[in-house]
């Protein structure tokens, strides 16, 4: 098993969402772009799908259930929809209404969902250089949503196993500093990145890029700044890697470590058939990935050879950089604060020893001060100094400075509940967390926390119910819905 789950592994973290560098796809199979004639030209827009209120709702509450939260940088945010609504103005009938949030997220990233949103990471204002590599980024996304393409659901299928796999990596290994090292990767931004984003079809991707540059030319838009824009994306994607390159590697050394622990040990059947589990998940992911995204250079080529074709005299219109570069001037301290605070959660997954903590806990005051004194993403870097302080109940009274319309996102309640747990309010966390569940439709990470201990607290009625639960919910995943870390 471990032979070939590391390279799997490696697959796993490789792959993210639809603006991200990806690597292994021949750049063949664009059967469905005319050789001449516009795509835009050719292609049939399908009719508008409906959502409901409650539709579109659960499928927000997903997102927020895997991220650090919508990132209130309303400026931004209101720039971002008011370039998408330039674009929608000028698309194929029928429109769709979208509307554009941005994540709390430092990695870059940007995703649709058919239920009429596009999520933004707020880091593409730190590497886009123009309102026109933004109006491609919108317009590739807003492509996705008006021809219906349906993302693959196979990496968020792998999620519960890789942080179930994890989780158990780090409870058997006495928490080492290896393994913390390892589980602080969820405090970053790579889980989002690699595991939240939808994966997309080739084919589909092809055409949301060509669809994406016929939009935004119809928007007055320059389709040069679509090439450059893959340029950008590729080198904040290596200094944002970078960050995090030598956690990854913990973390695979720590996973692989525990299989071949497993392949010794045959004591915990149940540890056995989880890992099991994953390894073939994985490895129907190696199986499709093939046909999956192709490479950021591959992709910047066939725009570029559809540019010249299609748009040559639109390559000299000017480019539209002034609007773009005073917002993000005006909100360069605020960006500068998130840019601190992920810096402090790439410091913190150092040895204890070479950590700076006085360095740090004077950047975390600053990210936290002023107008972002109440944002989720600082204020996250700063709890998990806190905690790696042990200073535990300073890390919460930070998760609880989070403002929050109703629940906060599942990472920061998941953490808080934790921590409580820890310092002995295990009946509060577990209430918070009852509620917490229902109100993301019970997402794996709620029944990891509460099976063991309510199984703990004697009330066998409650767990049975917890197991079968989950159960039902997670079908294909009924070793790790056994209550594994309970046994």
């Amino acid at each position: 098993m471990k032979k070939s789950y590391i390279p799997l592994f490696a697959v796993a973290f490789a792959l993210a969402g639809c603006v991200t560098n990806q690597t292994g796809i021949d750049l063949p199979f664009l059967s469905s772009i005319p050789d001449e004639g516009k795509y835009i030209d050719t292609v049939a827009v399908p009719e508008i799908k409906p959502f409901s209120a409650e539709e579109i709702h659960q499928a927000k509450l997903e997102v927020l259930a895997n991220s650090k939260g919508i990132a209130p940088l309303g400026g931004l945010q209101d720039y971002a929809q008011t370039v998408l609504d330039k674009i929608i103005a000028t698309s194929p009938e029928p429109t769709r209404s979208v509307k554009v949030y941005l994540l709390a997220n430092a990695s870059a990233g940007a995703m649709a969902l058919p239920e009429n949103m596009i999520f933004l990471h707020h880091s593409v204002f730190n590497y886009l250089q123009s309102e026109d590599q933004l109006a491609f980024v919108l317009a590739h996304e807003y492509s996705h949503v008006i021809l219906q393409h349906n993302p693959d659901s196979l990496l968020r299928s792998l999620r519960p196993y890789l942080v179930t796999a994890v989780d158990v990596a780090v409870s058997r290994s006495g928490g080492g500093d290896q393994t913390r090292k390892a589980f602080q990767l969820y405090g970053s931004d790579i889980l989002t990145r690699d595991l939240l984003l939808p994966v997309w079809d080739r084919a589909d991707e092809r055409e949301a890029d060509h669809m994406g540059v016929d939009l935004m030319v119809r928007a007055g838009y320059n389709p040069t700044e679509a090439d450059r824009f893959f340029e950008v994306l590729d080198k904040y994607e290596q200094q944002y890697d970078n960050l995090f390159q030598d956690t990854r590697n913990q973390l695979e050394k720590q996973l692989a470590a525990e299989f071949d622990a497993t392949q010794k040990n045959n004591d915990n059947a149940l540890l056995n058939q989880v890992l099991t589990e994953f390894s073939d998940a994985l490895t129907s992911l190696q199986d499709k990935f093939a046909d999956r995204h192709g490479e950021a250079k591959e992709r910047a080529e066939a725009i570029f050879a559809y540019n010249m074709r299609e748009y040559s005299a639109m390559r000299r219109t000017s480019v539209q950089t002034q609007n773009f570069t005073n917002l993000v001037k005006a909100n360069r301290d605020i960006l500068h604060k998130y840019d601190v605070a992920n810096g402090i959660m790439a410091a913190l997954q150092k040895e204890d020893e070479n950590i700076d903590f006085r360095a740090l806990e004077k950047e975390a005051r600053i990210a936290v001060s002023g107008d972002t004194s109440t944002h989720p993403y600082v204020r996250w870097a700063f709890a998990n100094l806190r905690e790696k302080q042990g200073e535990r109940k300073k890390a919460i009274q930070n998760i609880n400075l989070v403002k929050s319309e109703d629940y906060l996102p599942l990472p920061f309640e998941i953490k808080r509940a934790v921590l409580q747990d820890s310092l002995g309010e295990t009946d509060i966390a577990v209430s918070r967390i009852e509620a917490v569940a229902a109100y993301y439709n019970w997402p794996i990470e709620a029944y990891e926390f509460l099976y063991p201990r309510v199984k703990q607290s004697g009330n066998s009625v409650r767990a049975n119910e917890l197991v079968m639960g989950c159960t039902v919910r997670y079908p294909q995943q009924r070793a790790l819905c056994s209550g594994m870390r309970g046994n």
